[in-house]
């Protein structure tokens, strides 16, 4: 019982031991620039920023800080995240060391760190974290696609980047940086946001939301539970519009010129359509062949509801046909005009028999 009393005693000091001063590692190293030179980071846990700016250098800043209430755990933690960098003509990685196990400590622990990335539009840039967020900003676009990989961080692109190809378990993709000539994006439970276009868009999720605006070309989506958002700003001319969903809702906008073709079925969700079409078992439409530059779409889904509405049209001149539109109730007969009633003849005065 004693032995149990002093060690609750140490525990309980240990953890509630004032907050140390914190450890700190800050770090700047600049590298040449090579035309399609490959710039790869893989950083963790750390958060990334990026910025495209015209630069005659690759400069990277590194800015790592951790508290501990257990001496010398905070300066592990800043060794064990400290960046390697391998650096040859074409290709520049910047690479925080795999950890083979976790650590434990008893008491208080908190860290923070990120890289700050400078980089010029002719690079390449590929990167891979854990857990930490990445954003990309500037000029641009980088030369070729944007590549990011994540397990629970977020992506941010306000610019700098022509095509995006990104990965992530459960992190939200968020962008608005113009419009890309392609997004591709992969993730399992993230949403994905496109606020400004793109000419290419590739999605498949299991249980995250999409939302694409200012689309302007093919479109590509597969989720299992997620809502499916698209928003066309200019008609799309030709190619293919596919959307699949188990019992996730799809709402498609387009122009009202969109030429289209194809077919939208739902098993038992509720089908809107503002072009016209042959119905069929009143959850499947068929929009008609017609010229050759029509757009053909392909929208499934089982339990969601689909709607394919003009995105252009004035407020309230919309009549949208739907699957469960029911014939308008048969005119009742006017019901014939009663007879007038007969006079009642004067009483006789008893008085006058």
């Amino acid at each position: 019982m004693r032995r149990a009393l002093v060690a609750s005693i140490l525990f309980t000091t240990i953890a509630c031991h004032g907050e140390r001063t914190p450890t700190t590692f800050t770090e700047t190293r600049s590298f040449p620039v090579a035309a399609g030179k490959v710039v790869r980071l893989d950083l963790g846990s750390l958060d990334l920023e990026v910025r495209v700016a015209d630069t005659d250098s690759i400069g990277v800043e590194v800015s790592l800080e951790a508290r501990s209430s257990a001496p010398g755990a905070a300066r592990r933690w800043i060794e064990s995240h400290r960046p390697a960098y391998s650096d040859g003509p074409s290709r520049l990685v910047v690479e925080v060391p795999k950890r083979s196990h976790g650590t434990f400590m008893v008491g208080y622990f908190r860290s923070d760190g990120d890289v700050r990335l400078t980089i010029p539009p002719s690079c390449r840039l590929e990167v891979e974290t854990s857990s930490g967020d990445v954003t990309l900003d500037g000029i641009g676009p980088l030369d070729g696609a944007v590549r990011v990989t994540t397990a629970s961080g977020d992506l941010e692109v306000r610019g700098g980047a022509r095509e995006i190809v990104v990965r992530t378990a459960s992190g939200d993709v968020d962008i608005d940086a113009g419009a890309l000539d392609r997004l591709e994006a992969d993730t399992a439970s993230g949403e994905v946001v496109l606020r400004s276009g793109a000419r290419q868009a590739i999605v498949d999720t299991a249980s995250g939301e999409v939302d694409l605006s200012d689309l302007s070309g093919e479109l590509s989506v597969h989720t299992t539970s997620g809502d499916v958002r698209a928003r066309w700003a200019v008609p799309p001319a030709g190619g293919r519009i596919e959307v699949n969903t188990t019992s996730g809702d799809i709402a498609l906008n387009l122009p009202t010129a969109a030429v289209l073709t194809g077919r939208a079925r739902t098993r038992t969700g509720r089908l809107e359509s503002d072009w016209k079409g042959s119905w069929d078992r009143r959850r499947s439409l068929q929009l008609p062949a017609t010229a050759a530059a029509a757009t053909t779409i392909e929208l499934r889904a089982t339990s969601g509801d689909i709607e394919l509405l003009h995105s252009d049209a004035p407020e309230g001149e919309e009549a949208h046909a739907t699957g469960d539109t029911e014939a308008p109730a048969p005119l009742e007969a006017p019901a014939p005009p009663e007879a007038p009633e007969s006079p009642v003849p004067p009483s006789i005065p008893e008085s006058t028999r």
